[in-house]
């Protein structure tokens, strides 16, 4: 769908006196009677005294291509609840949506509720040169143009110079809608309806019925015997009826469809007995392809249409809705009508409104000779006149984008073009006065695409170009050498005579580099916005007059979610959330994802219990609109990650505290009989919501649990990382569909954790498979100073091997030596090692002070952060000083205290299966770790664990056998101790 823009004429105000609706879209937005108009709010309207609203005969644009009073939309199939609040009558719907604006694109537009109040004011009637109508409050948001994009203005602030924002062009529908009904439209005798889906030739009979045809006596009539033909054979070739063409005595033809077959058919439609006045498209047959729009269109322009010698195109009715659906059918095609009114003349006695929908010029003209199937031959021949004897689109009502010249101006200085090069025939500046029209615009974009063409060629041949070439770059941008002497500094002429080496021509290169680069940024953002505009859905139309009427009756209100919606053209503001929220509770997900800037106004919501509405989000172009402050009193429940609490807004987090609760959820939970069953019926629900993959069977079920035990990293703990436990559930159920299992399997499973596995653990698997390649680290025989030590990954998912190796060098210090530690280490780290260099002063016997230990932790890119390899750092040193070797088929893990205990640490069984996977034979971790470990049996006869207390335990298990070992090891149990310490008692306050 496409949209355009229209001048605003004049406004008056006059007195009225009825209802007056309103609509909440998805948007924001939604078009009433081709007006973009703003509704009240993102989900919800709150309760205040200042209404925006239009009137009960607005009509909106459905997404399905109908068009309906909003009144009417009370009483339809999508409102499932009503309930009076605050002075109004507030109806919920489902499933309704309008069509809204966002970025210039038309879309479905869902409103969830409709407001109706009384309403006894002065009210405002917008007219414009398009000849659209509305009628809405004074503070009714619209839609018009500036060069900023799309804002909103009141409609009593609105003037004559103002565009508001009309649908330009809509998407056409690719299926044929269903006609169920139709069956029953069937005879019961022999003779039947072969009408079984909606055909051209049907469209085309229904057109001419509802132009010159009478649906009670069921009869079509024209002075134009061959049309009289036309319209019988195509109701014959659609339902296989046939019929006669009559003559009458006043000159007339006729034919007749009285039978009981198509009575049953038009009562089905819902036309039976339509008088002229009432007359309208069925609802079907507004979302069809074009191929069946063109007939219908067709048969309407053949019976009431009308194509003049001058081009103009037009079609007349005593019918205001179906006037509109014509205009809407038309838009598919591209054809942007007017509508205007006047009183019929031929019967004083019963007065009525004739509407006339017009387009002039020969784009309308060649879309019917090209698309639409015409068959009236006095049409066809002056559309084919005009379209000869015309050389120019010559249009009624040129179709101009309003504002846009500052836009086009800025652009063409951008990139160094001048007037004569944007526009060789016409002068670019007679645009500031005019405005220019699509078509014009789009032949300007085309010079400014293959400018920046030009400006891409000449910054890439800057940086290697010659004097010549600088100079033609210069010439293409229009710089003459004063200019670029004032922008660089640096006088180019006399660079270019007197330049004798490569320093100056170095310079322009960069300069007129960076000159050219510093064009596209900034053009290429300009033009991202024109061709928005051009590309887009959006038309303007300018307003003509806006009247004042005194009104009293009912309005109505919508509530969108895009916060827009298109009635009669007017754009209506929605409220948001906090506003919905008010006198209950508001859910904000990612609290650390809102700009700091939304923080503070939530804030101030929360603070004062109310505020405005604000018509423009900060990523659209909408409306600067603010209402007076509104209601908002609610419960706030925000939620997010712990690492992204900084981002929170410290006086947000100080309400919290004040006022309420700061929560840290849990990430695992007892490993109970209680919470077994729960994760089983969670295992029955991810099957079920899948709807796909089989039901487990008991042992794999075990599978999951013993998953969840191993993911939680804790002994008697079940992990609450649903999400990943739901993934590895889907994957067993997919492998298990791929062969063919009824029910999945255990051995499904043990290949789900493989094709399940995270980035994490497949990117660990690829280093571990490079280091065991190139021999990073050893899994067999012996090394003095070498150790396999484990880590883990950022997430705790994966294990990771890390080999490190240690050596003694002289000290770089006459003072004393140091430790030195290289690999990327992380704080935790560097502290871990220095604890370790306590314990190794209080071990070693010898005088180190005179060497350098270094420890090198092995292509570590990664980096590493904790204290687990305290154990291999000192069992490595350790190592050095004394020459003993260390067994290469052993890793190890564990954090060392200053007095020799090995403490815990975390992920210890994704550390044992990366030693598994390594092919160790041995692996020592903490004592106190051992019930952490959750492995299946299988694997776990792999490889030998040994538990440890003492850095004493690691060193006999981890040192070959040798004398130096033996007696290290009794010298060691002579120093290292566990002490138990009796603390005292903490006495109670008194």
């Amino acid at each position: 769908m496409q949209t355009k823009t229209a001048k605003i004429s004049s406004k008056t105000k006059r007195k009225f006196k009825g209802h007056v609706y309103n609509v909440t879209t998805d948007t924001g937005n939604l078009f009433v009677e081709d007006v973009l108009v703003c509704n009240s709010g993102g989900l919800g309207t709150p309760a205040h005294l200042r209404v925006e609203c239009v009137t009960a005969d607005a009509f909106v644009f459905l997404e399905d291509g109908n068009i309906v009073e909003i009144a009417s939309l009370l009483n339809s199939e999508f409102v499932h609840k009503k309930e009076l609040k605050n002075n109004a009558i507030i109806y919920y719907t489902d499933g309704l949506k309008l069509f809204g604006e966002s970025n210039f694109k038309l879309q479905g537009n869902e409103v969830y509720r409709i407001i109706e109040r009384d309403f006894d004011s002065e009210i405002f009637v917008i007219k414009t040169r398009f000849g659209e109508e509305l009628t809405l409050t004074e503070n009714h948001p619209v839609a018009i143009m500036s060069s900023d994009g799309i804002i909103y203005k009141r409609a009593d602030e609105l003037s004559s110079d103002d565009f508001i924002v009309v649908p330009r062009k809509l998407n056409s529908f690719n299926s044929i809608p269903a006609v169920p009904n139709f069956e029953k439209a069937r005879s019961h005798n022999s003779i039947s309806l072969q009408l079984t889906q909606i055909s051209e030739p049907f469209c085309y009979w229904l057109g001419s019925m509802l132009s010159d045809g009478d649906f009670t006596a069921f009869q079509f009539c024209s002075k134009d015997k061959y049309l009289c033909e036309e319209v019988v054979n195509a109701f014959a070739s659609s339902t296989g009826f046939v019929s006669n063409v009559y003559h009458r005595k006043t000159g007339h033809f006729f034919a007749s469809f009285n039978r009981k077959e198509t009575l049953n058919l038009i009562k089905e439609l819902g036309l039976y007995g339509s008088a002229a006045k009432h007359k309208s498209i069925p609802e079907i047959f507004m979302s069809m392809p074009n191929n069946l729009t063109a007939n219908l269109l067709a048969g309407l322009f053949d019976g009431d249409g009308c194509v003049t010698a001058k081009g103009e195109v037009s079609y007349v009715t005593v019918s205001r809705k179906l006037a509109y659906q014509i205009r809407v059918l038309l838009l598919r095609f591209g054809v942007r009508t007017s509508i205007s009114s006047r009183l019929q003349s031929w019967n004083a006695s019963q007065p009525s409104k004739l509407y006339r929908v017009r387009r002039q010029g020969l784009d309308a003209c060649s879309v019917f000779l090209k698309e639409i199937p015409i068959k009236r031959k006095s049409l066809l021949e002056n559309a084919n006149s005009y379209v000869n004897s015309t050389t120019e689109a010559k249009t009624m009502k040129r179709e101009t984008v309003p504002t846009i010249f500052h836009n086009l101006e800025q652009l063409r200085q951008k990139l160094f073009l001048i007037e004569d090069e944007v526009l060789p025939k016409r002068c670019f500046k007679s645009y500031s006065v005019s405005d220019p029209s699509f078509k014009k615009i789009n032949e300007m974009l085309f010079v400014f695409k293959e400018r920046i063409k030009e400006l891409e060629y000449f910054a890439s041949l800057s940086q290697t170009g010659n004097w010549d070439d600088l100079k033609d770059i210069a010439k293409s941008l229009h710089l003459g050498y004063r200019k670029i002497t004032k922008l660089s500094g640096i006088n180019f002429r006399t660079a270019i005579v007197y330049n004798k080496t490569n320093k100056c021509l170095s310079f322009f290169q960069t300069f007129f580099f960076d000159l050219c680069n510093a064009a596209l940024i900034s053009a290429k953002k300009e033009l991202d916005f024109l061709e928005t505009v051009i590309k887009g859905d959006i038309g303007f139309d300018q307003i003509v007059s806006i009247d004042q009427k005194k009104f009293k009756g009912k309005v109505y209100d919508l509530t969108t979610d895009l916060g827009n919606f298109i009635a009669n053209g007017v754009l209506i503001h929605n409220c948001g959330l906090i506003h919905k929220a008010n006198k209950g509770v508001l859910f904000i997900d990612e609290i650390s994802a809102l700009t700091p800037k939304s923080q503070q106004e939530l804030l101030t919501a929360m603070q004062e219990k109310k505020y405005s509405i604000t018509g423009q989000s900060e990523m659209s172009s909408g409306s600067m609109v603010r209402t007076e402050a509104v209601p908002c009193d609610f419960v706030l429940v925000a939620a997010g990650n712990y690492q992204d609490l900084e981002k929170v807004h410290p006086a947000l987090r100080s309400r919290i505290r004040g006022y309420g609760y700061e929560i840290y959820m849990n990430y695992d939970v007892p490993d109970t009989e209680e919470n077994i069953h729960k994760l089983i019926q969670f295992v029955a629900q991810e099957i079920k919501k899948d709807g796909k993959i089989p039901h487990f069977s008991r042992e794999a079920v075990d599978e999951i649990l013993l998953d969840a035990r191993r993911r939680a990293n804790r002994k008697n703990r079940l992990t609450l990382l649903l999400r990943d436990l739901g993934g590895l559930v889907r994957a067993a159920g997919d492998i298990a569909i791929k062969k063919r299992h009824s029910v999945v399997q255990k051995e499904d499973l043990f290949e789900a954790r493989v094709s399940a596995k995270t980035l994490e653990q497949q990117m660990v698997d690829k280093m571990i498979e490079t280091k065991k390649e190139y021999n990073v680290y050893l899994s067999k025989g012996s090394a003095i100073g070498r150790v396999n030590g484990l880590a883990v990954s950022g997430d705790g998912s994966a294990g990771l091997i890390l080999p490190l190796e240690a050596e003694i060098t002289p000290a770089a210090s006459q003072s004393e030596g140091k430790i030195i530690a290289t690999g990327k280490l992380g704080e935790i780290a560097k502290e871990a090692v220095q604890n370790v260099s306590a314990i190794i002063k209080k071990l070693s016997g010898k005088d180190i002070t005179k060497n350098d230990l270094h420890i090198q932790f092995l292509q570590t890119y990664e980096g590493v952060e904790g204290d687990s390899a305290s154990v291999s750092v000192a069992t490595a040193i350790i190592s050095t000083l004394e020459s003993i070797p260390v067994k290469q088929d052993l890793a190890m893990t564990g954090s060392l205290s200053v007095r020799g205990e090995v403490l815990p640490v975390g992920g210890i069984t994704s550390k044992i299966q990366a030693a598994i996977q390594a092919g160790f034979s041995e692996v020592i971790i903490p004592k106190s770790n051992m019930q952490d470990i959750v492995l299946p049996k299988k694997e776990l006869d792999k490889i030998k664990i040994i538990p440890v207390t003492t850095l004493t335990d690691v060193l006999d298990n981890a040192f070959v056998k040798s004398t130096n070992k033996s007696k290290l090891i009794k010298s060691l149990n002579k120093i290292i101790s566990i002490a138990s310490i009796n603390l005292p008692a903490v006495k109670s306050a008194a």
